[in-house]
């Protein structure tokens, strides 16, 4: 199944920030289709590119097992995303703000129990740990 995802309810400046600095709006002309970014063109006054925090958010709602930001809910989901990403290292972290800015995203992600989630995000710290001990050398010389 496809992640789907919709931002519409989203300021456009969250989501598509404006780019000012010349050398990176010439490499996103000649790359984007390349390095995967989607960009919005309207000459050097209005060039975009697709937010990787957006990007990074929309696919948080599937680990995390929140499908919407809402008003009611950002807190539990900035909550849950704090958690699962320093779990799993993630390169790109997501800020209290960044959620907030994003009320209105939603996926057709699934839903996962406070309970549920509990338990995935523990799996994932087990794995990491282990991952982290079958690096150790256990062989010394003597």
């Amino acid at each position: 199944m496809s992640l789907d995802y919709n931002f519409e309810n989203v300021p456009r400046d969250v989501t598509f920030p404006k780019l000012s600095d010349p050398d990176e709006i010439a490499y996103y002309r000649k790359y984007a289709r390349t390095c995967g970014r989607t960009v919005i063109d309207n000459g050097d006054d209005d060039f975009r590119i697709f937010s990787p925090k957006t990007e990074q958010l929309i696919w948080l709602t599937m680990s995390i097992g929140i499908s919407r930001i809402t008003a009611a809910n950002w807190k539990k989901f900035y909550t849950r995303a704090f958690a699962w990403q320093r779990v799993r290292e993630h390169d790109i972290l997501v800020t209290a703000q960044d959620v907030y800015d994003h009320i209105g995203l939603r996926t057709n992600a699934g839903s996962l129990t406070d309970a549920r989630f509990r338990t995935q995000l523990m799996k994932a710290a087990d794995g990491m740990a282990q991952r982290q001990v079958d690096r150790v050398n256990t062989t010394k010389e003597s």
